[in-house]
């Protein structure tokens, strides 16, 4: 180091007995997976339809699960929080195509930066999408699809899906 340089040391919220709005050591979020293939029916186009199937939702903090509707994962905390919102799906079709969006709902509402659109067919795709939203107590993320058919099923093979805290803010 050089002559008169110093480094100053910056001290922990533990130390300094300090904590950020949310702790951020907080256990918060949701892993959740679907368990095997599923089938989803979207009987009118350009409708949103929640991701059919079993879904795995473990862990699973700071959250509930509501078959609705809407059907989802409910955040639980008290105060509104912004969160990341990831998912990856493999889906296809059984025969013809169609366009299809997948992305994020909250209470029912689209949230538009999370939707990712592609042609799928009877190949099978793989799409991911993230999205960063906040949440307030009671909001209801719902995983869903929208095909621009009627009466058209759209099958996921797969389909993950991860909540986690995007920050956190010092407490004022």
């Amino acid at each position: 180091m050089a002559r008169g340089s110093h480094v100053t040391r910056v001290k922990t919220t533990h130390e300094t007995g300090a904590h950020l709005s949310g702790d951020v050591f907080e256990k918060v979020g949701v892993f959740a997976y679907l368990t095997s293939g599923a089938d989803t029916v979207c009987t009118s186009k350009d409708t949103w339809y929640p991701i059919g199937g079993t879904f795995a939702n473990s862990p699973l903090e700071g959250f509930t699960i509501t078959a609705g509707p809407p059907a989802g994962i409910v955040f639980a905390g008290d105060v509104s929080t912004h969160f990341e919102i990831d998912w990856h799906a493999s889906l296809a079709k059984g025969a013809g195509s169609s366009t299809v969006k997948v992305g994020i709902l909250i209470n029912n509402v689209e949230v538009a930066s999370s939707i990712m659109t592609t042609l799928v067919t009877t190949v099978t795709l793989q799409m991911s999408g993230t999205v960063v939203a906040e949440l307030d107590p009671d909001d209801v993320v719902t995983l869903a699809v929208q095909s621009s058919n009627d009466t058209d099923t759209i099958s996921f093979v797969n389909y993950t899906t991860t909540i986690a805290k995007f920050f956190a803010t010092p407490n004022a």
